[in-house]
């Protein structure tokens, strides 16, 4: 997946949930939302490698950093992975399924924040 293709997906993902108002939150609030929850997987993930998912992220510290309940959390996160921004744990680890920005997603922030 290209920068282009990520970007387009970061789109679409903005328009469905302008469209429809996630889980009765307006727009600007759901958009916040998706940025604290990229702004913690981004922090937590340059530390982290793909191959150590014990080291990925929690979707209790997701939750905890973007100031949500654990269900909106992994509601918004699966959202992501079906964008192609968020990879997911196929099975729990330690009870919880962890999280962690795709390899082509932290490049693409890495250069939007660069700029």
């Amino acid at each position: 997946m290209d920068h282009l293709m990520l970007s387009s997906n970061v789109k679409t993902l903005d328009k469905r949930l302008k469209k429809k108002k996630t889980e009765s939150l307006h727009y600007g609030k759901t958009f916040s939302l998706q940025s604290k929850v990229l702004a913690k997987l981004q922090s937590r993930c340059a530390e982290s490698t793909l191959n150590n998912v014990e080291q990925w992220v929690s979707t209790r510290e997701v939750a905890e950093a973007s100031e949500m309940g654990i269900y909106q959390a992994r509601r918004l996160l699966l959202k992501l992975v079906k964008a192609g921004i968020v990879i997911v744990t196929p099975t729990p680890v330690k009870n919880t399924l962890r999280w962690h920005l795709s390899d082509e997603a932290m490049k693409w922030l890495s250069t939007t924040i660069r700029g």
